[in-house]
């Protein structure tokens, strides 16, 4: 391969030598045949005719010889560049319509690309993000194949499922900030203590959550998005300490998120803890706690969820309000995309035909 690239490299780049050569192979390559017909009784005349009837046209043994050897399609390439730059020095109106034409086709599959690569493809900004699930309750009574599950059903998981390294939660929210400027209403998820070392995701500054923070009596303490920290706050990184006001409350600030972390939505602004234990026996009919897990390594989803199918099982046998009741855990990547996963491959289908329409029409 090397020595090809090399061959390619030489062949493209010094033309003149490598014509030269070749033009002097051909003429000794007809000087051996002369010879060895006259060694065979032809008169030298008659000789060099048949050794050039033998090789062929020297213009033609080149064109052989050129297709054929290393870099061919580089030099086919070049040639065809040299073509278009004329033809569109000669055609600027062409020349025009030809470059938007392709523009419009390769930027909107570009752009589109761009955005499927970020939320399909890449993976996601977490440690080890393959080994995160999401965990749904399946409930038949209500007619519900996929559900947010009830504390007390988290709980137990967290008890009686071993494969999930840990299982952490949140609750959808929302909070007023007051203080130190206008009143906002801001996207504020209550998460459990170890919802963020789940993820594997750390503050830029100060600490996470820590339990017993979010129980019931226990001070009031937050963490902010990076975004609010700089909007709000000019990125003081004396923030952490300072007391903040949401919903009329005071709450400590313990942190702040790296930039871009806005799990579990995009707009978060803060996050406030919360614990299940100290919410004394609510009942197992209300859904509403979201369900994060990491897998313990070398565990697959398959293996968790047939865990989870037998936990189910025995909590439908314990507790009427389960009767009938499953859950599931699906990879975090495939849930966040699921509702989105089929438009966003059909608008790269679009964006791909528009592009080859414009190749067509340019061709055309």
């Amino acid at each position: 391969m090397i020595a090809r690239l090399g061959h390619s490299v030489r062949n493209l780049f010094r033309r003149a030598r490598v014509e030269r050569e070749l033009a002097d192979e051909i003429d000794q390559s007809v000087e051996h045949l002369v010879e060895e017909n006259v060694a065979h009784g032809l008169s030298p005349d008659d000789a060099r005719r048949a050794a050039r009837l033998t090789i062929g046209g020297p213009d033609q043994v080149k064109d052989h010889v050129r297709d054929v050897r290393a870099g061919a399609w580089l030099d086919a390439l070049r040639l065809d560049v040299r073509f278009a730059v004329r033809t569109f020095r000669h055609r600027p109106g062409f020349a025009t319509i030809a470059v938007l034409t392709l523009g419009v086709g390769m930027g909107a599959t570009t752009a589109i690309f761009s955005l499927i690569d970020s939320v399909l493809l890449k993976p996601l900004p977490f440690h080890e993000p393959d080994r995160l699930t999401m965990v749904w309750e399946v409930r038949p009574r209500f007619n519900q194949p996929r559900i947010e599950t009830a504390p007390m059903n988290y709980l137990d998981w967290q008890q009686q499922v071993s494969a999930f390294e840990s299982l952490g939660a949140y609750v959808n929210g929302f909070a007023n900030l007051t203080g130190d400027g206008p009143p906002e209403r801001l996207i504020n998820p209550q998460v459990t203590p170890n919802l963020f070392p789940t993820l594997g995701v750390a503050p830029l500054i100060g600490r996470w959550f820590a339990e017993p923070e979010g129980a019931r009596g226990r001070p009031n303490v937050a963490i902010l998005s990076y975004e609010l920290w700089q909007r709000r706050f000019a990125g003081d990184r004396g923030i952490v300490g300072r007391t903040i006001r949401l919903d009329g409350e005071s709450h400590v600030v313990v942190g702040v998120m790296p930039r871009g972390f806005q799990f579990p939505r995009e707009g978060v602004q803060l996050w406030t803890p919360v614990d299940f234990r100290g919410w004394g026996v609510p009942s197992r009919s209300t859904f509403y706690v979201y369900v994060v897990g990491r897998l313990k390594p070398n565990v697959s989803v398959e293996q968790a969820n047939a865990e989870l199918a037998g936990v189910s099982r025995r909590l439908a046998e314990t507790y009427r309000e389960n009767a009938n009741a499953s859950a599931f855990a699906v990879p975090l990547q495939q849930d966040l995309v699921r509702n989105a996963r089929t438009s966003y491959l059909l608008l790269l289908s679009a964006a791909v035909l528009v592009l080859l329409i414009a190749s067509a029409n340019v061709a055309g």
